[in-house]
């Protein structure tokens, strides 16, 4: 049996690791007005560890 269950996580979410040189932003249409944004993609990652 397989479960239809969904998560929604947002970008603010404890569980997301950001790496390097992020900065927070957000505006009113994006999903609980936030965005996290790489200042340098080098050297910058995320990530989000997950089982399913």
């Amino acid at each position: 049996m397989t479960s239809n269950e969904w998560n929604i996580l947002d970008d603010t979410d404890p569980r997301i690791n950001y790496e390097g040189d992020w900065r927070e932003g957000g505006k009113k249409g994006e999903y609980q007005k936030t965005t996290h944004g790489a200042v340098n993609a080098s050297g910058s990652s995320v990530s989000l560890n997950f089982s399913g």
